[in-house]
């Protein structure tokens, strides 16, 4: 930056004035800085940041298109302490930037197994950038996180996916169309679900899907972990996929597309791809059932309700009835439709042997099931 040619021959000094400074008496003395950075001094503006939001209170610089137009001078609680503000200082030259419509955005470090950005920000904090917008002169702004900026901007489309577990996945996730990422997970949490207890809570997950490919969106799409090695024993032999090692390390989201364009702000997230596949309604809640043995298997409450050694429920409970036990068993509205008058149980507990003049044949079920016993059904 280059000051007038007189002012680089023989020097000078630079002052600015305050909208809110009062008239002086003469001879009042003033400090001399040695420019304007060091000063801190501009146009001096308030601006609401979000928690956790790791800028330097002294010095953070506030930029446009990659060139530094102010800085951070402090920051405070608000009056009612509900807000951190940031007390900045913005360069005169770019007084028309501060406009009722103009954003600040808040850039933030990402360090994780699939890359870096902005990694400078460990060190040095993070930064806020300006984009200017349309409006009457203001003084006040509030500042937002990248995403939802992405958001406001419809680069994205919100949606939120619900499970009763996590399955290891976090921020960043990425969903993926046939192997293309599509968008992300921004935030993971809780939330009061349908159940009771221990149940009572899901794990929510509020994604971004990049605006190009919100079509892809329908009301019937059924959203699926992926990024872990399977293996599955076919007529062929074993058969043993594994994806990418950046899907590996970080897990990911798949999805299959299907149903009418209206999308909906609420999915299911499915263990695999498999519960997915038979989960033909996107339905919340479960329907109870009544079994009836004439001795109580080897089950005990929360032992799984099994369709083809998928768990598509659990038991509840069990009481005693005349000449037998009663078990009632909860199964997954999106499964009852698997359900109909010709369905039978069967008790899927333990190992099964069967001996006969031509050999011994040894079926076990699933690990799960030989610990805390099963119930299967077709």
């Amino acid at each position: 930056r280059l000051e007038s040619l007189s002012a680089l021959l023989g020097g000078s000094i630079a002052v600015d004035s305050p909208g809110e400074g009062q008239p002086v008496e003469m001879n009042t003395k003033f400090k001399l800085y040695p420019d304007l950075k060091t000063a801190g001094r501009g146009i001096s503006i308030k601006i609401a940041v979000p928690d956790d939001n790791k800028i330097s209170a002294t010095g953070a610089p506030i930029m446009y298109r990659g060139i530094e137009i102010g800085q951070i001078t402090d920051l405070s609680l608000s009056e009612g302490r509900e807000n951190v503000v940031a007390s900045a200082a913005i360069q005169p030259a770019f007084s028309d930037f501060l406009n009722s419509g103009s954003k600040f955005v808040l850039e933030e470090a990402e360090l994780s197994l699939t890359g870096m950005k902005n990694i400078a920000n460990l060190v040095t904090g993070n930064f806020l950038t300006l984009v200017p917008g349309e409006g009457e002169k203001a003084r006040r702004f509030t500042a937002i996180r990248k995403n939802e900026f992405s958001q406001e901007q419809e680069k994205s489309v919100a949606i939120r996916l619900t499970s009763n577990n996590s399955f290891g996945l976090d921020v960043g996730t990425q969903l993926l169309y046939k192997g293309i990422a599509v968008g992300s997970i921004i935030h993971v949490g809780l939330v009061d679900g349908v159940g009771t207890g221990s149940d009572k809570h899901e794990v929510f997950m509020d994604a971004l899907i990049d605006n190009e490919y919100a079509h892809l969106i329908k009301s019937h799409n059924r959203f699926f972990v992926t990024g872990s090695a399977t293996a599955e024993l076919t007529e062929s032999g074993l058969s043993v996929t594994v994806p990418p090692a950046k899907q590996l390390l970080t897990g990911s989201i798949s999805f299959v597309s299907e149903g009418k364009s209206e999308a909906r702000t609420d999915y299911q997230l499915f263990q695999s791809k498999s519960l997915a596949e038979i989960a033909k309604f996107n339905q919340s809640g479960s329907k109870t059932l009544s079994l009836f043995a004439s001795e109580l298997p080897s089950i005990s409450k929360g032992s799984p309700l099994l369709y083809r050694n998928l768990q598509v429920g659990s038991i509840s409970d069990f009481q005693l009835a005349d000449g037998g036990v009663r078990i009632k068993v909860t199964i997954e509205n999106r499964y009852t439709h698997l359900l109909n008058k010709h369905t039978v149980f069967w008790n899927r507990s333990g190992v099964e042997v069967d001996a006969s003049l031509s050999g011994i044949s040894i079926k076990a079920a699933p690990v799960k099931t030989l610990i805390q016993g099963g119930i299967a059904f077709d």
